[in-house]
């Protein structure tokens, strides 16, 4: 028996091979940013782990986002006199106790942040809304 050439191959269902165009996709997308992929990886289990030991569990998740978002971060709370100005101060204050309580419930979560924030220039330097 002859193996089947292209010509003689059954034809694929479309239904698998939007199937497998998407797994390849994903396949593609995770090769090229690996870096994106492993914090993906520990973000997943930092967020399972976190419903068994809070405080651990969250860590991992703050610091990523503090690597991520610090920028943002940086560039609202710059912001925050122009908010306080256009909003009024009691809208600041409610913001800022918000912050307060958000810190005190998930200390995991903050000090994970506070370090990811200080440790985004060893990690390279991206583009902020700032060079916007």
């Amino acid at each position: 028996m002859s193996t089947p050439t292209e010509e003689n191959k059954p034809p694929v269902p479309k239904e698998e091979k939007s199937k497998a165009s998407i797994l390849g996709g994903v396949v593609e997308l995770f090769k090229s940013s690996v870096g994106d992929t492993i914090a993906y990886a520990i973000l997943a289990l930092s967020l399972v782990y976190s419903f068994f030991e809070p405080f651990l569990g969250t860590l991992p998740v703050g610091f990523i986002l503090g690597l991520y978002f610090s920028t943002y971060a940086f560039y609202l709370a710059k912001q925050f006199k122009d908010f306080l100005v256009k909003e009024g101060i009691f809208r600041g204050f409610i913001l800022i106790a918000s912050v307060a309580a958000l810190f005190i419930s998930a200390p995991g979560l903050s000090i994970g942040v506070i370090v990811g924030a200080f440790a985004r220039p060893l990690f390279g330097k991206e583009e902020g809304p700032e060079s916007k």
